[in-house]
Formats: structure tokens, C-alpha cells, sequence
């Protein structure tokens, strides 16, 4: 089997956007939003326990919410679902790294005793990877007048493609030889390996960390590749593919990314039977620029089909968890999708599957959270950025089996703080939603219109500002919905429009606080 290598381009990180919680117009209320000290909440929660709110019944909540001096408006029209449960808990939880022994569980179950090699050649940049975009550079360069002020832009970046190039190898091997299957250490690799593009860019976001990436090879009967990355302030994430038509560069990545159920899901006449028709590739075209489908054009393989049932899908991936000895998650979202995953022979190919996402649901309740961000003297060469995002396990699955596994952020629980904890209702937390709605979703230049169509209480997870790593779970009471910023024009911008589960304002369930769901607290 011969392979097609993916390699790496230019090495361009891309940086997160950081959203204020508050608008610049008001400040929120001090009583609402304070600072989170998780021993007060921790006493709070200790002071009862919430079976009367979890017994209540609510019909739907509706109301409109009108700012006119901040120019928002609110729109309230959501079932309130309470979980059928008769307590609610208080959990300290902390990262949770990925092991050799889960390692091998999971390669195991997925992919047998098929040897895997070091999957770093297929991130190395040769000569020839480079030379295109040295000469791109160089054409932009020469269409330049002497004094437009990109020129010297462009003339930093050609040297240091030069200087790329220069230390470049002119071919990259296949390795002669399977690795042993366990963890690297990051800075090990790197000392060891200066030069290789790959173990940098693994240093630079954190010279602390461990990794795993292996392939299958030459002789396999499909392109297995195995990720691993441990990094306490970018998460960690183990990443699996099986793909019949080459290796998926994707699956390296340094920030656990959960896939956007909402932006990828199949449209209507998009599947046929769970593959894709070949006649219908033009309404995926119109979905890119003239250059990219030029560029690069769209494949479809027929022979790949995608026509088991939903159930059975969900039944295979619940099997694969016992199987590994995972436990305390269920099904929170999923449903028939189309992804390109992979080119071949300079095609992008589409591949149809389920993509099944898992979340913690201790106690058969679902915990739900954006995640947290830190960032701390960010004008400074000391500058700093931690990142805990959301925990997820995902699965792609379709009549090949389970082809896609993902492990985002995983959680340890480490302690059951409070077995039974003190709960405020629904009519406690929607006081503060409606006083606190507007001004924290108002812009500083755009009008803005909220939609919430359901609360539910549930869990989320806050961080300690002075131990990243560590934190509770705790009850809170989520408004979900969606956030349009309307222009003067009168054009709406929805800003959360990939999250399919967007909480628009988080308030704890103890003690009335906001949690700010950007920033994890």
C-alpha cells in the first residue's frame, strides 16, 4: 500500500478570540457577579439540600426583556427542564492526562495488534514542500512598489521560509522500524531533534508536555493514526482515524476543538442510502471560493457507505466504552454528517458517518460548559495563556465501524465535596437573568437581539483561578439560546452560530453568582 503524506504548512497558529463577558456601557451588578471563592460556595451548598427545587414543575418561560439604552432586546420563550433526579451534588474534579495503559486500551480495541511507526515524518516540511511558497513570496515581493508598506512584511517572511528551506531535508523515510507504543516526553524529542518541525511546534506550546503520534504502515490494509497530547495549560486530547484513502493531517492538533455539529450536518439530499451522491457534489462546491474549488476539487468514493441506523451507531460506540472501562457519560448529541477529511491524488474526499458526541452526565446529568481561558501579562514578554476547554469524547462510525475516536479535555473526579446540595429555583435565578441578560451581551457598537429557547439546570464546570488544573463541578441553571449583533444596515450576525448548544447566561445554582462561561469561573 503506497501512503500519501499531508505535511504541515506554514506553522500558523491561530489565535483565539477573547469576548468581554460585560460591555464597556455598564458595569455589572457587584452582588451578581463577584469573585468566586469556592470554599464560600462549597458552605453554601452544604446548607440543605435541593430536592424541593428538583420536585418543582415549571411551565414554559416567557417574556421580552427591553433595553432600549444598551439597545438590546430579549426574547423568552423556553421549556425549563429539571432533571429526574433526587439530588444534585458538588464535585472537585481536575485534568485528567492520557496514560500509556489507556493508550493501549484504546489502539487495542480500535486497531489490534496492526504495528504502528513515529508519525512525525508526515509533518516534515521537505524542499520541495517549501519552494512554492518561496516562490509565491517572491512574485509578491516583485509586484511591489519600494514604498508600500508591505513590503517589508513580506521580505521577513521570505527569510525566514529561506531559512526554513535551508534546514529543510530534501526527502523524508518512512521509519525502518514500529515505536514501542508509549509516551514521549516533548522536550526529550526536541533536544534530541532540533530540526524536526514537528517536535518545535510540540515545545513552543509547551516544552512540559508528553505526546504519542503513530501511523500505520506500508503493508495495513487502512491508514491508522494514533495522537496523543498532554498539556496542562492547552488540555489533553487522544485523537484516533482510520481512513481507507491516506493518513488525516487532522489529527494533530494542539487545543482540544470539538466538532460543530450545527455547521457540519448533512443537508437534505446530501445522503442517499448514508453515501453521498456523486450528483449532488455541486451544492457542497458552492460552499467555496472559485480559487479553492479550482484549487482543489471534491471527491466522493461510493464504495464507503454510512447505512446503519443511528441506534445501531450509538450502539456501538456505548460497546467500545465498556470495552475500554469508560464510564459516567451518555449521548448528548449526533446525528448523519458529511466531513472532508483527507486528500487524494490533490482531491479533497467526503466521507459519510455518524459523528456521535459524549458528555459527563454523573447522575444521568448532563454537564455542560464553553470551557476556561487564561491569560494573564499579555503585553509583556512574560505573557502567558492557559486553556481548559470543554470535556467531549466524539465518534465518527459508519458501515466500517467506529472510524473516528476523540477524547477532549478528559475529567478525574477526584472527591464528592457535597452528596446533596442546597439548590436556588428557578424563580431565585430568573431575577438575575432578567436584570443582568442585557448588560452582559451589550455591544459596544450593534444593536443586539437574544432568543432563549430552554433552561435547564444542570452541571458546569468552574476553575480555580490560583490552580488552573483544578476545579468543581457544580449545579447551575443554563439559559440557552442564540445572539445577534444587528448592524446599522439592519444585517444579523449570529456570533455563536457553530455552537449548537450555546448558553447564554450561566448562573450558579448555589449561590446565585454568574459564571462566565468563556473564561471557566
Amino acid at each position: 500500500m503506497k501512503y500519501t503524506i499531508k505535511r504541515i504548512g506554514c506553522g500558523v497558529l491561530c489565535a483565539g478570540l477573547l469576548f468581554s463577558f460585560a460591555a464597556c456601557q455598564k458595569n455589572p451588578d457587584a452582588s451578581i457577579v463577584k469573585n468566586k471563592n469556592l470554599d464560600n460556595l462549597i458552605e453554601q451548598a452544604n446548607g440543605g439540600d435541593g430536592a424541593d427545587v428538583l420536585s418543582q414543575k415549571y411551565d414554559t418561560y416567557k417574556t421580552t426583556i427591553q433595553d432600549d439604552a444598551l439597545h438590546v432586546t430579549v426574547n423568552v420563550d423556553a421549556q425549563v427542564d429539571i432533571p429526574q433526579t433526587d439530588k444534585l451534588s458538588v464535585f472537585r474534579v481536575k485534568q485528567k492526562p492520557i496514560t500509556d495503559e489507556l493508550l493501549a486500551r484504546v489502539k487495542s480495541a480500535l486497531i489490534g495488534d496492526i504495528p504502528l511507526y513515529d508519525g512525525d515524518f508526515l509533518r516534515i516540511q521537505t524542499k520541495a514542500d517549501i519552494e512554492p511558497s518561496l516562490a509565491s513570496y517572491r512574485q509578491m515581493i516583485e509586484r511591489l512598489h519600494a514604498e508600500s508598506p508591505d513590503l517589508a512584511a513580506y521580505r521577513y517572511e521570505l527569510d525566514a521560509l529561506l531559512a526554513d528551506y535551508e534546514a529543510a531535508p530534501d526527502k523524508v523515510e518512512f521509519p525502518s522500524a514500529p515505536n514501542d507504543g508509549k509516551l514521549k516526553s516533548v522536550a526529550d524529542c526536541y533536544n534530541r531533534n532540533p530540526d524536526n518541525t514537528f517536535y518545535k511546534w510540540l515545545y513552543n506550546l509547551n516544552p512540559d508536555g508528553t505526546f504519542y503520534y503513530g501511523v500505520s504502515g506500508e503493508d495495513a490494509q487502512t491508514y491508522a493514526s494514533v495522537f496523543v497530547y498532554n498539556n496542562k495549560d492547552r488540555d489533553n486530547i487522544l485523537r484516533v482515524r482510520l481512513n481507507p484513502y491516506g493518513y488525516e493531517e487532522g489529527v494533530t492538533a494542539a487545543v482540544a476543538s470539538q466538532t460543530m455539529l450545527r455547521d457540519s450536518r448533512a443537508q437534505d439530499g446530501f445522503l442517499l442510502s448514508g453515501a453521498l451522491r456523486a450528483e449532488e457534489i455541486e451544492n457542497i462546491l458552492e460552499e467555496y471560493s472559485e480559487y479553492d474549488r479550482n484549487r482543489t476539487p471534491i471527491t466522493v468514493y461510493p464504495e464507503e457507505t454510512c447505512a446503519l441506523s443511528k441506534d445501531d451507531a450509538v450502539a456501538r460506540a456505548n460497546a467500545f466504552l465498556t470495552e475500554i472501562g469508560i464510564s459516567g457519560y451518555g449521548l448528548a448529541e449526533g446525528d448523519l454528517f458529511t466531513e472532508d477529511c483527507v486528500t487524494k491524488e490533490n482531491a479533497w474526499i467526503y466521507r459519510p458517518y455518524y459523528i456521535l458526541k459524549y458528555k459527563r452526565n454523573p447522575g444521568g446529568v448532563f454537564v455542560n460548559n464553553a470551557g476556561g481561558k487564561f491569560a494573564e501579562d499579555w503585553q509583556s514578554e512574560t505573557y502567558s495563556k492557559k486553556e481548559w476547554n470543554e470535556e467531549c469524547i466524539e465518534f465518527r462510525i459508519n458501515d466500517s465501524g467506529i472510524v473516528g475516536f476523540d477524547w477532549y479535555s478528559p475529567l478525574e473526579i477526584t472527591e464528592t465535596v457535597e452528596e446533596n446540595a442546597a439548590l436556588r429555583s428557578f424563580d431565585d435565578v430568573k431575577a438575575t437573568f432578567e436584570k443582568m441578560v442585557a448588560v452582559s451581551n451589550a455591544s459596544e457598537y450593534n444593536a443586539v437581539e437574544i432568543d432563549i429557547d430552554r433552561v435547564r439546570l444542570g452541571y458546569s464546570r468552574i476553575s480555580e483561578k490560583d490552580s488552573w488544573d483544578t476545579g468543581l463541578l457544580v449545579p447551575v441553571w443554563d439559559f440557552f439560546g442564540t445572539v445577534n449583533e444587528i448592524t446599522e444596515d439592519g444585517d444579523y450576525y449570529n456570533l455563536y452560530a457553530g455552537d449548537s448548544e450555546f448558553s447564554v447566561m450561566t448562573v450558579n445554582a448555589i449561590d446565585g453568582s454568574i459564571i462566565n462561561s468563556e473564561l471557566g469561573y
